[in-house]
């Protein structure tokens, strides 16, 4: 066999020098996609959260008109990472908001808690999922449900007001059907409804239309009093929740 001619090893050199150039320049494409790939890997890592705000509005009529107030919320869903080596977070949802607040023309409040009448701390942040339509496709999605009257199948808020505006020992739930045993004659819970609202911001400033819990309140000594199904037994908790997010 005769030794390659010298213009073979050049084109064997050559060749082997395009196959380097190949692979090197798909190193380079591979390291110029890690900054789009490393954020990707780790947000799928870490879980994500999707916020859906919504509107609260309750309407009561009065023998001086209808009297209304409303509150934003915003519901926090948790989607839980894709490595469950990661931790136990298992994803959930929770609420950043306040309870309705309406100003009756007899001096009184009547507050639509985070809660449900039946007791459910996950009230307020379920709505978009319960009775908006949430998760499904935007065609079978509702942009506004009546939840009162009839008493809607997800639940109504609890409904409370204070004897006392300065005590919060004098919490008082309210009957939706009979608002009139508590507020005298001409008191109808009108209306409630729930409705999306992307673009609205969460709204605030519940804290000066209800009492103090702070320590000298005495609040907590007479909780701790309450039977376990005591329907008074509403704490702080249940008017606003996340404000500080």
């Amino acid at each position: 066999m005769r030794p390659a001619s010298g213009k073979g090893r050049v084109g064997r050199f050559r060749q082997l020098e395009s196959a380097s150039a190949a692979r090197s320049e798909g190193r380079k494409g591979f390291v110029a996609l890690l900054p789009f790939l490393v954020p990707a890997s780790i947000l799928a890592a870490c879980g994500s959260n999707e916020r859906v705000r919504y509107r609260m509005t309750v309407e009561v009529e009065t023998p001086q008109g209808v009297k209304s107030g409303f509150a934003v919320r915003e519901s926090i869903y948790r989607t839980p990472p894709n490595l469950p080596m990661l931790g136990e977070d298992r994803g959930g949802v929770r609420v950043k908001g306040e309870a309705v607040a309406v100003d009756l023309p007899n001096g009184d409040t009547l507050f639509a808690l985070l809660t449900s009448a039946a007791g459910d701390e996950d009230y307020a942040a379920r709505i978009p999922d319960r009775f908006l339509g949430r998760g499904k496709q935007r065609w079978l999605m509702s942009d506004s449900v009546t939840v009162w009257p009839p008493p809607a199948e997800g639940g109504v808020p609890l409904l409370v007001r204070f004897r006392n505006r300065e005590d919060p020992k004098s919490i008082e739930v309210v009957d939706p059907a009979n608002l009139e045993a508590t507020f005298g004659t001409g008191f109808r819970l009108r209306r409630i409804a729930v409705e999306m609202c992307r673009l609205c911001s969460v709204t605030s400033g519940i804290d000066g239309r209800m009492p103090s819990y702070g320590a000298g309140s005495g609040f907590a000594e007479w909780y701790a009093t309450l039977a376990w199904a005591d329907p008074r037994r509403v704490g702080p908790e249940s008017f606003r929740r996340g404000m500080r997010e």
